[in-house]
């Protein structure tokens, strides 16, 4: 008897080592940048290799400064079929930004990649995601930004003040303000520890 085959969601977060802004020394410098390379473009064709030899699609989460630097890249990567989705336009924690802030930084992102790409918007994924109940307000400058669905939440552990948001047991749910949220995926260890299973740097 033939199995079902198991469909699964592939995300990819597309920025580059010097976007952190929030690291202890501060943005990187012009100097750091020069000296150790820009790395996005070849790493992202690398990858657009890799999900074509595998028939594979996927979901790009794509800072919307990129689409300045690289825009036939994120072209190329949509006309492959692809699902071009926003990381905000500058990668800094949504919970140390005021909201009036983050809602025109993701209302920015996402008219920039979609007139790069030519067609609706619809994701967004936060910056370093969203790991504390008391950041969860950003979801509803998420909504008011125009996107339909999110993948921002990291449920590392049970926090009761996120059931405003999400459901206790993080499966995706849907929202008072109508958009999607959809927690990353986590694995329990036999030692009874939780194992995010999304998100590093390479």
């Amino acid at each position: 008897m033939p199995m079902n085959p198991v469909r699964n969601a592939l995300t990819i977060d597309v920025e580059d080592w010097y976007h952190d802004e929030s690291r202890g020394s501060g943005p990187a410098t012009d100097a750091e940048i020069a000296l150790h390379g820009p790395r996005v473009e070849e790493n992202l064709r690398r990858m657009l290799e890799i999900l074509e030899e595998t028939d594979t699609r996927a979901t790009l989460f794509c800072l919307a400064s990129l689409a300045g630097k690289h825009p036939e890249l994120l072209r190329e990567a949509h006309a492959r079929g692809h699902e071009i989705a926003s990381h905000g336009t500058r990668h800094l924690p949504l919970g140390d930004r005021k909201p009036d802030e983050v809602r025109e930084d993701l209302r920015r992102s996402r008219e920039t990649l979609e007139n790069l790409v030519g067609s609706p918007v619809a994701g967004f994924r936060a910056p370093f995601f969203l790991r504390e109940a008391a950041d969860l307000w950003a979801l509803d400058c998420v909504a008011e930004a125009g996107f339909q669905w999110d993948s921002s939440w990291l449920p590392l552990r049970y926090q009761p003040a996120a059931a405003e948001y999400i459901t206790p047991e993080g499966l995706p749910g849907r929202l008072a303000s109508g958009l999607w949220e959809f927690p990353l995926p986590l694995s329990q260890l036999p030692t009874g520890h939780t194992l995010p299973l999304a998100g590093g740097g390479f």
